[in-house]
């Protein structure tokens, strides 16, 4: 989009005189160029965001753009991004106020799972935790889920089903239809290991829906791989199909599925996104 060149051009002009300001032009460069699976230049701007944060000074900026890092490396699987989030997390001193504190913190546990640190994941969801009992906002969402997921990866169902639904309650309140595809698919995978087969096909269903709408084609492998787990029993042919097509749009992005999520049927053909959409809806519907 012509937001891009704009951007970078800003951040160039004002590097020297205000290197704060051209650090927040290119996390914000780095975001939607990550966004167009432009996974190269999204590093690089965010790199650069990086390098000008450090120069500017203050611990707010330096933890956005080192977390900004966290989060493209960890879309690619890159286990470096808990470092980036341990740098982030460190630079905020006695000034950051608790709640930003604890929003990055969450932030950032969601990334340590991401690439399968769970231990790392789960101190930082710890410390982030008492945002549970404050307002609905984004890191509320993240948090949860986070819980949720790695409550489902050490068998705690009981835990794993109640984060699940407050991830998913506060997504739909906020209508944030970034964090809604994987915060469903993360309930659909709750269901399923509790044997709740009819809630884990709504889940589902529900999960392609929002992968459909967001905007995002990459969204809809966590949908299909969603869709595939569900169905593996019962149509193992089809679901290999949803898991190839869901391999072909993550190898677009360079974006492999979370760890703890990946395990589920062998990918086998690929087919187009809609085509993936209509035969994940049509088999979910009939079951």
């Amino acid at each position: 989009p012509a937001a891009l060149p704009l951007l970078r051009m800003a951040a160039s002009e004002l590097a020297n005189d205000a290197p704060a300001i051209a650090a927040r032009a290119l996390i914000y460069a780095a975001g939607l160029a990550d966004d167009l699976d432009l996974a190269a230049e999204a590093s690089q701007d965010v790199l650069r965001a990086v390098e000008l944060a450090r120069i500017a000074g203050g611990g707010g900026l330096i933890a956005a753009a080192t977390t900004g890092v966290g989060a493209i490396l960890a879309e690619r699987g890159d286990p470096v991004a808990v470092d980036y989030c341990t740098e982030g997390i460190a630079a905020m001193g006695i000034e950051t106020p608790l709640e930003q504190r604890r929003s990055v913190l969450a932030n950032c546990a969601r990334l340590a799972w991401q690439v399968g640190d769970l231990v790392t994941a789960r101190r930082w969801a710890l410390e982030a935790t008492p945002l549970l009992a404050g307002p609905p906002r984004i890191a509320t969402s993240q948090l949860a889920s986070t819980l949720a997921a790695l409550d489902l990866a050490e068998g705690a169902l009981d835990s794993a089903q109640e984060h699940a639904g407050q991830a998913l309650a506060v997504a739909r309140e906020l209508d944030l239809g970034r964090e809604l595809p994987l915060v469903l698919a993360i309930a659909s995978r709750v269901h399923l290991a509790r044997g709740e087969h009819e809630d884990a096909i709504a889940a589902a269903l529900a999960c392609l829906d929002a992968a459909s709408t967001s905007g995002m084609q990459w969204t809809s492998a966590i949908a299909f791989e969603t869709c595939a787990a569900v169905l593996a029993d019962r149509h193992p042919d089809d679901a290999a199909t949803l898991a190839g097509s869901a391999a072909a749009l993550r190898s677009a992005g360079s974006r492999p599925a979370p760890v703890t999520l990946r395990l589920g049927p062998t990918p086998g053909d690929v087919v187009t996104r809609d085509a993936a959409t209509a035969l994940a809806r049509g088999l979910l519907n009939r079951d």
